[in-house]
């Protein structure tokens, strides 16, 4: 059983890439840390889940390379006496969500000849969207790599037409298979491999995996014995007497984003959103946006996203392709260059701010973010009122961050006695109280004992309100008649809302990770510009009521002209 260190000692020396380049994870540090290591490793899991202490709780979730790397907790009367330590959880299932370019099918092929060149009894199933396309991606791989080198070709029997490897030395398989149900049988595997698993039909994929339930049993570190279920097991190894270690078969699920069309393609995404709000003990999942590649050019990219993100019948192909997010055709509400358009980097959040502006405070309790956003008139840029906007300052609590994973409301108060003062020209201050009992009681406090509380109250805005201040962000994000911070966290919420149709053909907005409304910090902003239209309108109607009444007062002066001045009306 290799260990880690010399899985990465071995690609280093024995794999090269087509350039002549020897292998290295230098530049991308996600193949060890995000790959590698969870592909044969284990994560550390609460022994009684919501228990945990402060040292357990910041090592949850952490990766090992053996089972017996168990935490005992010896911190129980300092943090929680409920804390019963970490186990190490077999992670059996492995899921990468990369960009295109990044290099996943090159390092799986290195993890793959790692295992079959240095332990023994490894039977590897590998699958892609077609056999076509296997089979070139096992040529250029797999039988190029051994071939360029000496001592592989000469330790492996390859045979590139079936797209199979032997290594009889060690007793290791690799074997290439057909894109169909029918042709994936088998069991005895000790992994699975599926590349571009987004391509690939929900059944194929489903018809491959049983091949591994088999695979699990004890191992010596240095391949003296290899026991499967249900063989009886010694004690220590009887050749070198170490401790035997246990092993499972693994699943290695990747491939990188793509369009969600309505079929059984759709389930990698749809696993790759169940897995964001319900991670596993047992599963590992690592996605990304951004570059993973040192080798990808960045004024390239760059290029291509600003210019076929900007046209209606390219921007979801740019969307997958490039920004690797799962996307239906034409629903995108925003593109990265429009959403960059708007951003200012030199925008920081402000202590103070004499400006008019308005505020909403987005809550929540123990799963979604709670945020404050304050939105002010631009007035450089102002040539009416309100007709230019600038983010004075973001606020964000994520609950999974604070004690107890909780939202505390005490915490926000104090938060707002701190800033809300400073803000003397603040308008209004909406609260969201739907559904949201310590909002409602929030409310309630302020307005009975802050002096600023006369600006505070609810929001109960329902969904014509939602897909209004939607509308009027949108305007505002195209016409460029706002300005964002380079807010992380607001970006990737901007870029991940999807325009969609209601039941009843109208537009709705959606989240495209969950196919729900949860985009926390860029919701606060939309009621913000809400708020900011609804107080140019009541700007509007005073001007307007002020103009008319002085023209009723000089229309009343004009109309009464005495016909004859010596008449004394109070006379008669």
């Amino acid at each position: 059983m290799a260990t880690l260190e010399q899985r990465i000692k071995f690609a280093e020396e024995h794999i090269t890439e087509k350039s002549g380049k020897p292998w290295t994870a230098k530049g991308r540090p996600w193949v060890i840390d995000e790959f590698w290591r969870p592909a044969t490793g284990f994560k550390l899991w609460p022994n009684s889940p919501g228990d945990l202490c402060e040292k357990c709780s910041d090592r949850a979730g952490e990766i090992v390379e053996h089972q017996d790397e168990r935490v005992k907790c010896r911190r129980k009367g300092l943090h929680s006496a409920k804390c019963q330590g970490l186990k190490a959880e077999p992670i059996i299932m492995t899921v990468l969500c990369l960009p295109r370019r990044s290099g996943k099918t090159f390092n799986t092929a290195a993890w793959c000849l790692s295992q079959l060149f240095q332990e023994r009894n490894k039977r590897i199933a590998y699958i892609a969207s077609s056999e076509d396309q296997m089979l070139s991606m096992f040529r250029e791989n797999y039988l190029e790599v051994i071939a360029k080198n000496r001592k592989l070709s000469h330790a492996a029997d390859v045979r590139g037409s079936m797209g199979m490897i032997k290594v009889p030395a060690k007793r290791s398989l690799f074997e290439g298979m057909s894109t169909s149900h029918s042709s994936v049988t088998g069991r005895g595997r000790t992994a699975v491999v599926i590349d571009e698993a987004r391509d690939v039909p929900a059944r194929v994929a489903m018809s491959m995996l049983p091949s591994v339930f088999e695979s699990h049993g004890y191992s010596c570190p240095y391949g003296h014995i290899h026991t499967s279920a249900g063989e009886e097991v010694p004690a220590k190894c009887p050749v070198c007497e170490t401790k035997l270690k246990r092993w499972f078969g693994r699943i290695l699920l990747m491939s990188s984003a793509g369009l969600i069309v309505g079929s059984e393609k759709d389930w990698f995404s749809e696993l790759v959103t169940h897995l964001r709000a319900n991670p596993s003990p047992n599963v590992h999942l690592f996605e990304a946006t951004h570059r993973v590649n040192p080798d990808i050019s960045t004024e390239i990219t760059n290029t291509v996203e600003e210019v076929f993100g900007s046209l209606d019948s390219t921007r979801s192909y740019v969307s997958v392709e490039i920004e690797n997010r799962f996307t239906r055709k034409g629903e995108n509400l925003l593109t990265k260059s429009e959403i960059s358009a708007c951003v200012d980097n030199g925008l920081t959040d402000r202590i103070q701010s004499a400006k008019n502006c308005v505020a909403f405070l987005d809550t929540s309790k123990t799963r979604d973010k709670t945020s404050l956003v304050i939105l002010s008139e631009d007035e450089e840029r102002s040539v009416d009122p309100w007709s230019q906007v600038v983010v004075e300052r973001v606020d964000v609590w994520e609950p999974q961050k604070l004690p107890g994973g909780v939202i505390s409301p005490a915490a926000i108060l104090e938060h707002l006695d701190l800033y809300i003062p400073l803000f003397p020209n603040l308008k209004v201050l909406r609260v969201d109280t739907r559904v949201m009992p310590w909002a409602i009681a929030l409310v309630k406090t302020i307005k009975k004992t802050r002096t600023w509380g006369r600006v505070v109250d609810g929001y109960h805005g329902k969904r014509a309100e939602r897909k209004a201040s939607w509308q009027i962000l949108h305007q505002r994000m195209l016409s460029k008649t706002i300005r964002i911070p380079n807010h992380k966290d607001l970006r990737e919420e901007l870029l991940s809302v999807r325009r969609v149709e209601d039941i009843d053909g109208n537009l709705d907005i959606r989240d495209a990770d969950r196919n729900t409304r949860h985009v926390d910090i860029a919701d606060g902003l939309a009621v913000c510009c809400y708020l900011v239209h609804i107080e140019s309108l009541n700007d509007r109607s005073s001007l307007n009521a002020t103009l008319q009444n002085a023209k009723a007062r000089e229309l009343l002066r004009k109309i009464y002209r005495p016909v004859n001045r010596g008449i004394d009306l109070d006379k008669f």
